[in-house]
């Protein structure tokens, strides 16, 4: 069995404190075990999509390993970052320096993980990006100790927008969280879209945690658009999306950011038909079904995994595979087997870790099903179509990584 500890750390970072990890196991020596962490919102907006059951997922991939490598024991420490980079910065730099942590996982927003890249670099550490979102994590901001395990606005902004204006969608109107993250959807999704031969009619911004999207929809529905994008996430997303019913916008919805409590939440008659994309679906194949049973009888509750929950699960079993492989903790040997070994689990086959830690995995273009079709509570999506072998990600030949060699 794998050891999972208590991580309890509270110190000043100008006027704020770390936050205390969740615990699991008593403490024991750094030299004794092999550590790594999970830094993740536990409690906050994103605490669905990634959150306690992308944590569990973890713990499920180091019992599958066998809970132990180069002759120690798996510890794994967990802590909330509370959507704040000045504190999982400081947690990153405690775990890195104090708590000899090998890697870190998750760090669901993308401030926190360029913040924590630029730590795990000159301590020779590894950082792996499950569930943040941000393109230039391997685009300008890319390292050789860092991977983006799963999707990035470019890739889930590019086979949406360009299969919606194929199928009519030709005008687009923008609903956009206002900071980084909801802008650079936003940029990347109209440059596709004009590209593909569609228009772009404007865009209407919101704060990070608006509950009232009147004005905004006012704004859409008055320029009559094809397609109404989301370019937002978690309960700003389920926000706006009950309100574009309540206000009676007949637009097609494009999500750029959608997962199984989302659509439980809104309620499916009202995203019926909506597409979106993503790298995971519980009910895919034989195998993402018997990934989720596992996973809904540990957590206690039937709510299915979402995408970073399965990232959660093959990113610590293809690191602890290498690891093995290499036969060191070293991570320069470490991230160097990471990248010649195939990724294989449940959910991803043969996917490959290119030069700029961008795993080239095969992604899906789904949509809500109509209400008539969904056989039960969960039943909720259908895959229109893969987009193969990396082939939704940012060509190597457009990345801004002095990593790739062109």
């Amino acid at each position: 069995m794998n050891m999972i500890r208590d991580y309890s750390a509270r110190r000043l970072i100008g006027l704020a404190a770390l936050a205390a990890s969740i615990s699991f196991a008593p403490a024991s020596n750094a030299q004794e075990v092999f550590r790594i962490g999970y830094m993740v919102d536990l409690n906050g907006p994103t605490s669905a999509l990634t959150g306690p059951g992308a944590a569990e997922a973890a713990k499920m991939a180091i019992e599958d390993f066998g809970g132990s490598v180069l002759g120690k024991k798996i510890e794994m420490i967990v802590a909330d970052h509370q959507n704040k980079p000045d504190i999982g910065s400081a947690i990153a730099r405690e775990w890195y320096d104090a708590k000899g942590v090998h890697a870190i996982f998750d760090l669901s927003q993308s401030a926190l993980a360029l913040a924590v890249k630029d730590l795990a670099v000159p301590r020779k550490r590894v950082a792996i990006f499950t569930s943040a979102m941000s393109s230039d994590l391997t685009s300008k901001s890319c390292s050789s100790n860092t991977i983006n395990w799963g999707w990035d606005t470019y890739s889930n902004t590019r086979g949406l927008s360009e299969a919606i204006v194929k199928n009519g969608g030709k005008s687009w109107f923008y609903l956009t969280v206002d900071y980084t993250f909801g802008k650079m959807l936003e940029s990347q999704s109209q440059a596709m879209v004009k590209q593909a031969g569609g228009t772009v009619l404007g865009s209407s911004y919101a704060p990070l945690g608006t509950t009232d999207y009147s004005a905004n929809l006012l704004q859409a529905a008055a320029r009559k658009p094809d397609v109404l994008a989301f370019a937002n996430s978690a309960n700003d997303l389920v926000n706006s999306l009950k309100q574009s019913v309540e206000f009676g916008v007949t637009a097609r919805r494009a999500l750029f950011v959608f997962q199984v409590p989302d659509a439980d939440a809104v309620g499916l008659k009202s995203v019926q038909g909506a597409q979106f994309v993503d790298q995971f679906y519980w009910d895919m194949s034989d195998e993402t079904r018997a990934f989720t049973k596992r996973f809904t009888q540990r957590m206690g509750k039937d709510t299915p995994p979402t995408g970073p929950q399965a990232n959660a699960y093959g990113a610590v079993m293809h690191y602890l595979k290498a690891v093995k492989a290499a036969g060191t903790d070293n991570a320069d040997a470490v991230m160097k087997m990471m990248r010649e070994m195939p990724i294989n689990d449940f959910y991803t086959k043969n996917a490959r870790i290119r030069e700029d830690g961008r795993v080239m995995r095969d992604m899906y273009l789904l949509e809500a099903k109509k209400v008539e079709d969904s056989k039960s509570r969960w039943d909720l999506f259908k895959v229109v179509q893969k987009i193969p072998d990396g082939s939704a990600f940012q060509p190597a030949t457009d990345s801004e990584c002095p990593l790739i060699k062109k």
